[in-house]
């Protein structure tokens, strides 16, 4: 559907395909007929008395016979045109090509030598990373960065100190929303308003929320019209290259796009999408690139990387067939959406 987020995301209902989770392991209690020596059985791995099972409810959504399927994804989208807006120097380096981002992002901010830059420290770098997209407080930055408020408030300001000019983008959206502005512009020229602020009587604390969602709909809005416009070409160029029914998009869920492609056509079907996705970066003008990492598979739930240049599929470990790395999830669902400062920022209501 068009119109029913705030941002101009697509979104689904009966059923919401874009919530079927991905590969999940988890551990259940082995019964005594199945009790499994260590490592064995059930995946093993687990605690002594515990099995290691996966629950992979995209595994049923499958292919016809003779046909791939085929994921291609927008790695950091959301975060990549916040660097495109701001213009931060520190930023935009970040994504430079071959690059990590979160490291160099964690290398910036701890100004320590990117080898130097432990797990951990990607791991927070990339927390308030998304804390900042997301709009999120020290009440919420604190449960994923396991310390308390005040230390969460702490790393929070001194990591957008070490990008100065996105703290002013950011300032400036913010103190730019008022009663005589009430809109902020995507990369299209969409705009979102945010009639509330015209209320004399506006709460201070929906005033916060309007700012963060604010800046979040510039990125989150821009991502869309993205991914909306790559949707049109592709339509419009794949049955040129490959011919008419070759690949299809079968899926789309946010910044992945899902396709069903004739075995005998994967490799010049998953180098035409990620050529045409990818060039999205040249069409809107933007300082970034948008790199799209692409896997195939079988089903939804056993989806590989595909090494486009080998036409191969990279071995990999990932639990029920999908081991991608997680620097996209919205960290929010880390914990379970809670939290007093946090905020749907996607929802389409009146009171925005």
């Amino acid at each position: 559907m068009q119109t029913a987020t705030a941002t101009g995301r697509l979104s689904m209902e009966e059923p919401s395909l874009q919530t079927i989770p991905k590969p999940a392991a988890f551990q259940r209690l082995a019964s005594l007929g199945t009790q499994a020596a260590p490592g064995a059985g059930g995946g093993g791995g687990g605690a002594p008395g515990q099995v290691t099972e996966v629950c992979n409810i995209r595994a049923a959504f499958v292919v016809a016979p003779g046909r791939v399927m085929v994921s291609a994804d927008y790695a950091q989208v959301e975060f990549r045109l916040m660097a495109h807006f701001s213009g931060d120097p520190a930023l935009l380096a970040c994504f430079a090509a071959g690059r990590d981002p979160f490291i160099q992002l964690a290398s910036n901010w701890l100004k320590m030598a990117p080898a130097e830059v432990t797990p951990e420290h990607r791991n927070q770098a990339k927390r308030l990373a998304y804390g900042v997209l997301y709009g999120m407080g020290p009440h919420t930055l604190a449960p994923l960065l396991g310390i308390t408020g005040d230390a969460a408030e702490q790393l929070r300001r001194s990591f957008l100190d070490s990008m100065p000019v996105l703290r002013d983008w950011l300032e400036g959206v913010r103190k730019g929303l008022t009663a005589a502005n009430i809109d902020v512009q995507m990369l299209s020229g969409r705009k979102r308003y945010f009639f509330k602020l015209q209320d004399p009587n506006l709460r201070p604390g929906l005033r916060g929320h309007i700012e963060r969602a604010g800046v979040n709909s510039i990125c989150q809005g821009s991502a869309a019209d993205v991914v909306k416009g790559v949707m049109i070409q592709l339509a419009q160029e794949l049955p040129r290259e490959l011919g008419p029914g070759a690949a299809h998009m079968v899926l789309q869920i946010h910044d992945e796009l899902v396709f069903e492609v004739e075995a005998p056509l994967l490799q010049p079907a998953a180098r035409a999408i990620r050529r045409i996705m990818e060039g999205a970066a040249r069409e809107w003008g933007l300082r970034v690139a948008l790199p799209v990492n692409v896997k195939v598979g079988p089903s939804w739930g056993e989806l590989r990387p595909y090494d486009i240049e080998a036409g191969a599929v990279i071995a990999s470990q990932g639990a029920g067939g999908d081991d991608e790395d997680d620097d996209d999830v919205d960290p929010l669902m880390a914990v379970g959406g809670g939290g007093g400062d946090t905020l749907d920022m996607d929802v389409a209501d009146e009171d925005s």
